[in-house]
């Protein structure tokens, strides 16, 4: 089956600034788990949830945003 005309390449999903710091995020909480940092409201393992929850209002806030600017 032959290739559409100007397709040579499929297209790579872009590396948003979100993504980044969503995966950063994460592991800063796995650190948390295996060694707390001791930073204020993170001295204990099981404190590692809060930096979860971090994660999960970035995540809906970008989604929010872009979704809110995607027509501009």
């Amino acid at each position: 089956m032959a290739k559409p005309h100007g397709t040579a390449f499929p297209p790579q999903p872009e590396l948003s600034l979100t993504k980044i710091l969503m995966v950063l995020l994460f592991l800063i909480a796995a650190v948390q788990v295996i060694k707390p940092l001791g930073w204020p409201g993170l001295k204990k393992r099981s404190d590692a949830w809060k930096l979860v929850a971090g994660v999960v209002a970035v995540t809906f806030a970008s989604v929010i945003l872009s979704a809110a600017f995607q027509g501009f």
